[in-house]
């Protein structure tokens, strides 16, 4: 029986809030209190000033309804932050087929760490019900949320896709975030420029011991190729460290 609807009310958020990832004394804890519009801005202007420190060309495009955010060096990238929820996920929306854009950077924020994706527009197949996207190596399924020919009322239309917090690659510095960047752009401007035999993995392989970038290791452990082929096809993986990683696997079939 309600008594009060107010106390009722607040029973309810006070239950929800038990249930969340989330507590008052996390890093990143009043982004909770922000709403979508405000979360937005924040991952916009966060890569738009990374991109900066980084002395890229970077140009900002505030338009909230827009196909891409900001361009960095020539390259059209459409920004999407969103923060974990009870399952652990990150869910992301509007995401569009539009050939105006190259590229996606995924922000995603957990209580107390950061998580960036980039994906090109080649790691996406759309169809007129989803579709899927590569992830590190994994496929993925998206889903279409419609279309909305009014652009004001464009929030949410379009493509969604959700990511797993155990399948995403940690960024601690600003270096992180360039290699990743980078390897998404180099990843398509030099594999028809690496040569190798596909030869199986060893499963005893530590990464950590071949000479690699410390996010070309995080990928590599999440992925866990069995072949060099599939070792070549995961998004994210700097070329130059797939080079090491073939020298290496080639070394120890000699």
């Amino acid at each position: 029986m309600i008594i009060n609807i107010l106390d009722h009310l607040r029973k309810l958020i006070i239950d929800e809030n038990i249930k969340s990832n989330w507590n008052t004394n996390d890093k990143f804890y009043l982004i909770k209190h922000l709403s979508i519009d405000q979360r937005g801005r924040i991952g916009e202007h966060f890569l738009k000033d990374v991109f900066s420190a980084l002395n890229k060309s970077v140009v900002y495009v505030n338009n909230a309804h827009g196909d891409w955010d900001i361009e960095v060096n020539g390259i059209k990238i459409e920004v999407k932050l969103a923060t974990l929820d009870v399952n652990n996920k990150f869910q992301h929306e509007g995401i569009k087929s539009s050939k105006k854009w190259d590229m996606v950077c995924f922000i995603d924020i957990a209580p107390n760490s950061l998580y960036l994706t980039f994906l090109n527009k080649n790691d996406f197949e759309f169809n007129s019900t989803g579709g899927t996207f590569n992830l590190y190596g994994k496929k993925c399924n998206s889903h279409f949320r419609g279309n909305d020919t009014n652009p004001k009322r464009a929030t949410g239309s379009g493509y969604k896709v959700d990511f797993k917090l155990k399948d995403l690659v940690e960024v601690k510095t600003i270096k992180d975030i360039e290699e990743l960047f980078e390897a998404q752009i180099l990843r398509y401007k030099l594999n028809k420029e690496i040569y190798f035999n596909d030869y199986d993995i060893p499963e005893n392989i530590n990464y950590d011991d071949l000479g690699l970038s410390r996010v070309s290791v995080q990928i590599l452990k999440k992925a866990m190729p069995k072949k060099l082929s599939d070792a070549y096809l995961i998004s994210g993986l700097n070329p130059v460290d797939f080079k090491l990683l073939v020298g290496q696997v080639e070394t120890r079939k000699k």
